[in-house]
């Protein structure tokens, strides 16, 4: 399965890093479909594949609140992907967190076929990383030896000039 072989290139602060490399990487391996992207609007998922399955990203459940915002979208997306959804549940996840989902996906009568749940952990590269500002909403632990910098690059870019652009208003 894509979505479960699929590894970050990079540990990213946030969901938004890691929608949009795991977005890049079903682009790439999903060619023929006619879409393969990011999602938008109320009762979506993070990613869309074909308007047929969506993918909704959680990024450490740590907290009741967390976990009951996911089941409230899990139930507002579910008939809008007929093929199912994919919740990918990254980074830290509390045992508790595990169970409510467990038992909301059950409660709300899905199975396997409606419903897959992938855990995945991540992690710093290692202590050389070095913490990186990649603009709003981009976060990243980079290694300038791991790849991770051509895919911030442009991030960077945009906002060191939004950062000069600012100074020459002041």
């Amino acid at each position: 399965m894509l979505v479960q072989d699929w590894e970050p290139e990079c540990v990213y602060d946030n969901e938004h890093g890691y929608r949009d490399e795991l977005t890049r990487h079903l682009k790439h391996h999903l060619e023929d479909y006619e879409y393969v992207g990011k999602e938008d609007g109320c009762v979506s998922c993070d990613i869309g594949i074909g308007k047929k399955i969506g993918i909704e990203l959680k990024l450490h459940l740590n907290k009741p609140s967390d976990t009951d915002r996911l089941m409230g979208q899990i139930l507002r997306c579910i008939d809008h992907y007929p093929a199912g959804i994919i919740v990918l549940l990254l980074g830290d996840i509390t045992s508790d967190a595990m169970q409510t989902i467990n038992r909301g996906v059950k409660k709300l009568g899905l199975d396997d076929r409606k419903i897959k749940i992938i855990r995945k952990l991540v992690s710093g590269k290692s202590n050389e990383t070095a913490r990186r500002r990649t603009g709003p909403g981009y976060g990243a632990v980079m290694n300038p030896d791991d790849g991770c910098n051509r895919v911030v690059k442009e991030q960077n870019d945009l906002l060191e000039n939004a950062n000069v652009f600012g100074r020459n208003l002041l």
